[in-house]
């Protein structure tokens, strides 16, 4: 009765892991990642374009 719980809880475990895993890899500490990584990317601005149309009766 017991291996019942056993794929279950190991599949359980593993998801779980792998969520962790990717949680500390998003937020980890900058000291860990290399100094190009840390630079930030160039700010790109774009202009605002409002297009206005009539309907035809």
């Amino acid at each position: 009765m017991i291996e019942r719980f056993i794929a279950p809880a190991l599949t359980f475990t593993v998801l779980i892991a792998g969520h962790l895993a990717i949680a500390m890899a998003m937020f980890g500490s900058p000291a860990a990642q290399p100094q190009e990584q840390i630079v930030a990317a160039p700010v790109i601005q774009l202009e605002t374009v409002v297009i206005t149309a009539k309907r035809k009766a």
